[in-house]
């Protein structure tokens, strides 16, 4: 896992987005976040160089499932403010290998069949973390994010099922894709909702996170067994959330 240091930044879009999303209320604007240090695994979940994406996305209730199953392995969903600075780094970049500019080849474009993770070396961000603006992450909804971004009308839900705030605020999903045709930004500022009762979308995965503190040898080795039966069987999240 990566280590990222924790401070005061100034993170998030305070400029006109290079490429202005459908929703303007599905970006995180820029705001202060307070961070406290924190662990992430530098790959998307599984977590594993070289493995494959997961074969399906997530819905609400799945995002909380998986978070209460990783947390009896020391483990969680990462924050969105976390992420935020794991992806755009202190100095705020907006996309995970640039502070600007856009370039294409360095980062998977397809968020529907992604080359395994790690296949694109340049896709790194200032902290270290890999493959971010590939598929977005579900992450826990904090509360500091959680307040920001309500008071602008964040985080949207799709168009297609009706806009708007979602009704429940647990967890947000953090982050665009590489495509540039979708209702939030495609930058490392892009977020969004979804309701309890919608199912799950491909291009939802997630982000494990844990505090600095160590965990034992007993919960590295559970969860090690939990990622390699993953990995062993169809990669699915709704097969390991039904085990």
């Amino acid at each position: 896992m990566l280590l990222v240091s924790g401070g005061t930044f100034e993170l998030g879009e305070g400029d006109d987005p290079e490429e202005q999303p459908n929703q303007v209320n599905a970006v995180i604007r820029r705001g202060t976040f307070t961070v406290e240090s924190f662990c992430i695994e530098t790959f998307p979940f599984p977590g594993r160089d070289g493995a494959e994406w997961p074969s399906d996305g997530l819905s609400h209730p799945q995002a909380a499932a998986l978070d209460a199953l990783v947390a009896q392995h020391g483990r969680r969903l990462c924050s969105t403010t976390e992420l935020l600075l794991a992806a755009a780094g202190p100095g705020n970049w907006r996309y995970p290998y640039s502070a600007e500019a856009r370039s294409d080849g360095i980062c998977d474009p397809s968020d529907t069949a992604p080359q395994p993770l790690g296949t694109f070396e340049g896709c790194s961000s200032p902290t270290g973390g890999r493959d971010f603006l590939v598929r977005s992450a579900w992450a826990r909804l904090d509360a500091p994010m959680r307040t920001h971004m309500a008071t602008y009308g964040a985080p949207n839900r799709p168009p297609h099922v009706g806009g708007g705030m979602p009704d429940v605020f647990d967890y947000a999903v953090y982050g665009g894709v590489g495509r540039t045709d979708t209702f939030y930004a495609s930058t490392n500022f892009g977020a969004h909702g979804h309701n309890a009762d919608e199912g799950q979308t491909l291009d939802d995965s997630t982000r494990i996170c844990r505090d600095p503190e160590p965990i034992s040898i007993e919960q590295e080795g559970r969860y090690a067994a939990l990622v390699d039966g993953f990995i062993a069987g169809e990669s699915s999240y709704a097969d390991l959330l039904a085990r």
